[in-house]
């Protein structure tokens, strides 16, 4: 009788380092600790974890190197100013994303029109002046670019527009995630904007948004921003139909 042997995989090891900083994240998240807060000492992370000081110690430097925490010598250990931007772009690289990887970036549109849908009709509600003069002078810089057919300068140009609106909410968190998608979308205006005529049709309906929003109409900002989206989507869904 053949005996039969059951193959055992090896256990995966784990890297104390980077599960401690896991931890460490979703304490300052849990907590909302904002830029500045301090964190417990290294031997209260430790009890709280129940782990090793060796491993606490480990961890907060993997997230120091990062630009998650400031470690103070005799003072403590802080959120850094810019946490929330690294950790929404660490989750950002973390994806599998290369510039041919088309079906990513229509569902980047479905992320966009969910976002900047709702986003646009709150701004459009109550606008405020200074926000309205970034957006109207980054509509006329796209104007120029489209008067010199410079693609590459539009595809910017269009990419700061929509940055611009999602930051007239003052939402930190909306803004932070927006700039870690930034070169995601950077590549899906490439893929769609890449003729002067797209060019001039994208630059018409931005300013009909800006239209919309000056003149309070939030339900037409709404449609507006909509449409715009659900055409660079169609148009990548064809590239993947290619």
């Amino acid at each position: 009788m053949m005996e039969i042997r059951e193959t055992i995989q090896p256990l995966e090891r784990v890297n104390m380092p980077q599960r401690v900083s896991e931890l460490i994240r979703d304490y300052i998240s849990k907590n909302k600790l904002k830029a500045g807060d301090k964190l417990p000492a290294e031997k209260a992370l430790a009890e709280m974890f129940n782990i090793g000081s060796r491993s606490v110690r480990e961890g907060l430097k993997l997230l120091q190197a990062r630009g998650f925490l400031e470690i103070q010598q005799g003072k403590g250990i802080f959120v850094a100013a810019r946490w929330l931007h690294v950790y929404i772009q660490t989750l950002t690289n973390s994806l599998d994303m290369d510039n041919n990887n088309v079906n990513l970036l229509v569902q980047l549109m479905d992320v966009r029109k969910l976002l900047e849908t709702a986003i646009v009709k709150q701004f459009a509600m109550c606008p405020l002046a200074e926000k309205l003069d970034a957006i109207s002078g980054n509509l006329q810089k796209q104007k120029e670019a489209c008067v010199q057919k410079n693609v590459k300068l539009f595809n910017s140009l269009d990419v700061e527009f929509h940055r611009l609106i999602v930051d007239s909410v003052n939402n930190t968190i909306l803004s932070s995630l927006y700039r870690g998608l930034m070169d995601l979308l950077f590549v899906s205006f490439q893929k769609t904007l890449n003729t002067p005529e797209f060019l001039n049709e994208s630059y018409g309906l931005h300013l009909k948004i800006f239209n919309a929003i000056k003149e309070k109409k939030p339900d037409r900002a709404f449609e507006l921003m909509s449409k715009q989206i659900d055409i660079s989507k169609k148009k990548l869904q064809k590239l993947i139909s290619v």
